[in-house]
């Protein structure tokens, strides 16, 4: 059995095989004894509030024992898309920058990577190049690039998987947008369809 003290409403659980009693009494093997403001304690059954709404608990004196009960509130829709929409985000942003396969080559999306590759096309295309040009991946695997076409190529995927990332973000962000129930839009499954990286 658990025991609390009523506390005015502010329920202080005991150890029911040592409890010491506001009067600075110690009891053994207690029981409840309504003279010492001691009660059975009946902790709620209800399932775990979900981790994006706010739990209150209030307790009920009912009958000789203190009565936990549980309070799951939803915030507002609005504040439960947005917190959605900015992990859908988050997720673009990552699969964007990720690293994809490209000719066997292992190729990583971020702007850094793609700002040399556009540098390299300009300046091929001034004359300003002397191919072949010794290239290194970020795994550190060496390659040659043969020719402006080659670059444009490493360009043209790495473009393709970051429009491909936000083809899927803008479906995502759509779909929360027309979602109206507080549970459906906490629960909505944002990991599907993005296209592949390495690593995931």
């Amino acid at each position: 059995m658990r025991l609390a003290f009523w506390n005015n409403g502010s329920p202080k659980e005991v150890d029911p095989q040592r409890v010491k009693f506001p009067n600075g009494d110690v009891a053994y093997d207690a029981a409840p004894d309504q003279k010492r403001d001691l009660y059975e304690f009946l902790p709620t059954t209800d399932l775990p509030c979900h981790p994006w709404q706010t739990r209150t608990v209030t307790y009920e004196l009912i009958g000789g024992k203190i009565k936990e009960i549980q309070f799951c509130t939803w915030p507002p829709v609005a504040e439960l898309t947005a917190k959605k929409k900015a992990q859908i985000t988050a997720e673009r942003r990552k699969i964007s920058s990720g690293s994809i396969i490209v000719g066997g080559l292992v190729v990583q999306c971020t702007d850094g990577n793609i700002s040399e590759l556009e540098v390299l096309v300009s300046q091929a295309a001034r004359g300003r190049v002397v191919f072949p040009v010794k290239a290194t991946t970020a795994a550190g695997k060496a390659f040659l690039i043969n020719n402006s076409s080659e670059v444009q190529v490493l360009l043209d995927a790495i473009q393709t998987h970051r429009q491909a990332a936000r083809n899927t973000e803008y479906d995502h962000l759509i779909a929360i947008e027309n979602i109206t129930d507080e549970r459906s839009i906490a629960d909505y499954n944002y990991m599907i369809n993005w296209p592949s990286i390495i690593g995931n």
